[in-house]
């Protein structure tokens, strides 16, 4: 009898501790796989509007966008300057993003390319106080991301000024201005029959990029204009800090000039009664 018991003991030990096994075995939490990604970012020009990347690969659907350098060779992780670009799972040999509207690059400047996962909406969601959308990591930690440099177009332009009357608020029309990137336009005395680069006469007006008519600039107040007098209009670049500040012994915010190597300039005489 007490051997029939003993059995019985082993059996139900034995059939405990395989309870038991199956349960770690549905505790353990399966292990997801990673997303991994990779592409390359081959020297382009950058004509303001998209960025190319090459031999892209995802694993899983994602989103890659733009960045600019936080001053220390990293990417600034709090914005983005593109529009994030929906990317399903695959291999792609090129790839497109978008940069947002009116996005002002400075040539010469440092920028990031970056891939993120998708958490399964399509809705790019990710900010660093969240987990959505979150950076793609190489496996040593570090973001699945390359830079470029900027290197834009020479700017261009066109700038048109007609005879015209001083008016009493002291502003002069600029018929027509065309520019490629920001820029400013100034106004400048005459050296016998070209601007005299010296003397400024208007406050410097900056625009945006585009097609600007009748376009008021304004003299400076301590300024004397004769009368019939012979003035230049100038479009100048701007350095990306919407500061003029050009003058003939430095770089900053020079003249546009066209394909000759002249300045892009109009001249017109300034009367009043």
């Amino acid at each position: 009898m007490l051997f029939r018991k003993e059995i019985l003991l082993l059996i139900v030990l034995a059939v405990s501790v395989g309870f038991t096994s199956c349960s770690d075995d549905d505790d353990e939490v399966p292990r997801i796989d990673e997303p991994t990604g990779s592409f390359t970012l081959p020297d382009q020009p950058l004509d303001g509007e998209m960025v190319v990347v090459e031999d892209l690969s995802i694993s899983k659907n994602g989103w890659i966008v733009v960045r600019r350098d936080n001053g220390s060779n990293e990417p600034i992780m709090t914005e983005i300057i593109s529009m994030p670009e929906y990317v399903p799972a695959g291999d792609y040999l090129e790839f497109s993003i978008r940069l947002k509207n009116n996005i002002e690059l400075v040539d010469g400047e440092r920028l990031w390319v970056n891939l993120h996962a998708d958490d399964g909406d399509k809705i790019f969601e990710y900010s660093i106080s969240n987990q959505a959308d979150l950076p793609i990591l190489l496996s040593s930690g570090s973001l699945v991301a390359h830079f470029f440099i900027v290197d834009l177009p020479d700017p261009t332009g066109s700038v048109s000024a007609d005879d015209q009357e001083l008016e009493q608020n002291r502003k002069l029309n600029i018929s027509s201005v065309v520019n490629s990137h920001s820029g400013w336009v100034v106004v400048y005395s005459d050296a016998e029959g070209a601007p005299n680069l010296n003397e400024i006469l208007s406050v410097p007006r900056f625009i945006d990029p585009g097609t600007h008519t009748d376009l008021k600039v304004d003299l400076e107040d301590d300024v004397e204009i004769e009368n019939n007098e012979l003035l230049w209009v100038v479009l100048h670049t701007d350095d990306g800090d919407q500061v003029f500040e050009y003058n003939v012994d430095d770089d900053l915010d020079l003249p546009v000039l066209t394909e000759n190597d002249e300045m892009v300039m109009d001249s017109f005489r300034l009367s009043f009664d």
